[in-house]
């Protein structure tokens, strides 16, 4: 590959607007932004270092609630032997006992929802709940 080649496919970094326009995204929309950067990293087409993009995904990644994805691209950019920090521990521990909480609130719903007996009429009183709830939301909120 000629110099000329290799400056002219080299120079993609110039046009990349990750960083500028990532002011203005939802931070769950980086995430395939990120992961198309890595497409680009592995394919040779841009020189960014991949660790730097996994970083950047971790930055984002640390107050969500998608910590096992955390726990991924944490051993990704310290190795897969690397012991994970006890924020992210705790703050998985934290989540799963969210989940359970949120889980047992809406076993009333999932239980009437799963009755193979009562289904049609489950159904239909679903579907009328569901409207007064639109009515009183939409008409005094």
């Amino acid at each position: 590959m000629t110099g000329e080649q290799k400056s002219a496919e080299g120079g993609l970094e110039q046009w990349d607007l990750t960083n500028k326009n990532s002011a203005y995204l939802d931070r769950h929309m980086m995430f395939p932004l990120l992961e198309y950067l890595d497409g680009q990293i592995e394919a040779d087409k841009i020189s960014y270092s991949s660790k730097d993009v996994a970083a950047a995904r971790l930055a984002l990644l640390r107050p969500t609630h998608m910590v096992d994805y955390a726990v991924d691209t944490y051993k990704s950019v310290h190795g897969e032997n690397a012991e994970i920090p006890q924020e992210i521990e705790e703050q998985k521990k934290q989540v799963f006992k969210q989940l359970e909480e949120l889980e047992s609130g809406c076993k009333p719903l999932t239980d009437l929802c799963n009755n193979a007996e009562e289904k049609v009429s489950n159904y239909v009183a679903l579907r009328l709940c569901l409207c007064v709830y639109v009515f009183v939301f939409c008409t005094f909120v």
